[in-house]
């Protein structure tokens, strides 16, 4: 179930001294959960999405938890998201299957996130429904 959707454009950094990187450019950004009966709980598996394209390519799928701190700055929402590493861009389609599946091996790592929206008010609204959301119980 999407419980919010929202055009932003997504920029990232591995570590607070790097700059800023966009990440797959504009697109709709979507908070998801399972159910409305579980929500703020790990069974309502919430999650953040981000697709582009008339394809709705997925350049973002995250799963909130409990450390999700959504912080509002004039028309932008930070956050912290676990995600999986990138794989390593290879060279033949062999080489990018072994890169591919090392990173899906490897464990979720913290990466600081930005919305960028339109507004300052679409940027609160987006927090607010982050927030309830994350998961309560750990």
């Amino acid at each position: 179930e999407a419980v919010h959707e929202l055009k932003v454009k997504i920029y990232t950094k591995e570590k607070s001294s790097d700059p800023w990187k966009e990440k797959g450019g504009a697109g709709t950004f979507k908070v998801c959960r399972l159910s409305a009966e579980q929500a703020g709980t790990k069974a309502s598996k919430p999650r953040v999405l981000l697709t582009t394209g008339t394809l709705n390519t997925v350049r973002l799928n995250a799963a909130l938890h409990a450390g999700a701190k959504p912080a509002v700055a004039k028309n932008n929402v930070m956050m912290t998201l676990m995600v999986r590493p990138e794989p390593k861009q290879a060279e033949t389609r062999e080489a990018q299957a072994k890169a591919d599946a090392e990173a899906e091996s490897e464990p979720p790592v913290a990466r600081l996130f930005l919305a960028k929206t339109k507004n300052a008010a679409a940027a609160e609204a987006l927090a607010k429904v982050i927030k309830a959301c994350v998961p309560k119980d750990g």
